[in-house]
């Protein structure tokens, strides 16, 4: 029985006899015609862009010795923050919450009593609210705006791009780009030349509501921090079928 063989990349070889049809799966099927082989081919493109907007996060934090004091305190410290933001061109509406939590704290856990002092318990109250600086030329304002109106810590800030869905395109256009060069350089290697694409699928790399995204954790010491956002790697990789035709010219 005369065997037909499938042109791969990674080393990867597979072998149909001269009467079967070759099926390669990515996502879907793609029959190709009986007694052809073809050129299996992946590619990644990758393109840098800058972030355009920042999404950062805020946590208010209060202790007092007993619960509606520190309850209070936080919401004496949200309105600040919240009008210190005003004053910079954001709404009430703008500052969103997106946590809240609330319990009793025991100092001497901490370690901030020697052993055997008196365990003095305290309540404390956490809120976070978060906003949308666009354009993230804005950033550093608004954090430093929140922290001196009481902010202690900005558990993460959030770079993203305003126009996602060029930057894939462009990565997608680049990954067959790619993908198509090396499927040539192999037909080429083998002794022939690339037929027609028999099918292409496409498999994005990251998640859609989180791409490219950088983030900065555990809050900031004091204020004048400077966070200088970098660029963003938005990837695409791509999986292509071709005919191989055999012979050269």
């Amino acid at each position: 029985m005369k065997l037909r063989t499938m042109v791969a990349l990674v080393g990867l070889v597979m072998v149909f006899p001269e009467s079967s049809t070759a099926q390669i799966a990515f996502g879907g099927y793609y029959s190709a015609a009986r007694d052809t082989t073809v050129i299996n081919v992946s590619g990644m493109g990758e393109v840098i862009v800058p972030p355009s907007r920042a999404i950062v996060f805020f946590e208010l934090s209060s202790r007092e010795s007993v619960p509606s004091a520190a309850a209070q305190a936080n919401e004496v410290l949200h309105t600040a923050v919240a009008e210190a933001l005003e004053g910079l061109g954001y709404s009430r509406d703008q500052v969103v919450p997106w946590g809240y939590g609330a319990g009793q704290s025991n100092d001497m856990m901490r370690g901030a009593r020697p052993p055997g002092s008196e365990i003095v318990p305290s309540y404390e109250v956490r809120y976070g609210v978060r906003v949308t600086v666009e354009p993230v030329e804005r950033l550093n304002e608004i954090v430093s705006a929140a922290m001196a109106a009481g902010v202690k810590a900005v558990p993460m800030v959030l770079f993203q791009v305003a126009d996602e869905e060029d930057a894939r395109r462009r990565a997608t256009r680049l990954a067959v780009s790619r993908a198509r060069a090396d499927a040539e350089a192999i037909a080429e290697a083998a002794g022939g030349r690339l037929g027609a694409l028999v099918g292409i699928s496409t498999f994005p790399e990251y998640d859609r509501s989180m791409m490219g995204n950088r983030f900065f954790s555990g809050g900031f010491p004091g204020q004048g921090v400077q966070l200088i956002p970098s660029d963003l790697t938005v990837r695409q990789s791509i999986h292509g079928v071709w005919i191989f035709e055999p012979g050269g010219e």
